[in-house]
């Protein structure tokens, strides 16, 4: 990975230009089969990570889209909470490398909270 941003130094970061392809299950509609396809992510941010995902769930967030309760722009892809391995980091990302084993939230911690300041944000529970 290391040649893509132009150089063979081992660095983990991929050039912005770099436009990665994915395969993921996509949603069409309320009563269509989920097809999976080839979806494209568009060129990598300084502060974007990408992660080859080992494991997804789906959640009520997105049953409510299945079910046609809410809705969104589609097609989409569903599943916003998962586990996987880092592939791809920006040049501004810090703490985290390629390689690394990693769980994503959808919210982001708040950071001020007793869960986050005990270095705990996956307990975040804002005030």
């Amino acid at each position: 990975m290391g040649a893509a941003n132009g150089d063979d130094t081992g660095s983990t970061t991929v050039s912005p230009a770099t436009v990665t392809r994915a395969r993921a299950a996509v949603f069409r509609g309320v009563g269509l089969p989920q097809e999976v396809a080839e979806v494209e992510l568009g060129p990598l941010g300084p502060d974007h990570v990408v992660v080859e995902v080992r494991a997804v769930s789906i959640c009520g967030t997105d049953l409510h889209m299945v079910n046609g309760d809410w809705v969104r722009p589609r097609p989409m892809v569903l599943g916003h909470e998962c586990a996987g391995v880092v592939a791809q980091v920006g040049s501004e990302v810090a703490g985290v490398a390629v390689g690394d084993h990693v769980a994503v939230c959808w919210s982001a911690p708040c950071g001020r909270c007793a869960s986050c300041e005990q270095d705990a944000p996956q307990r975040c529970l804002p005030a």
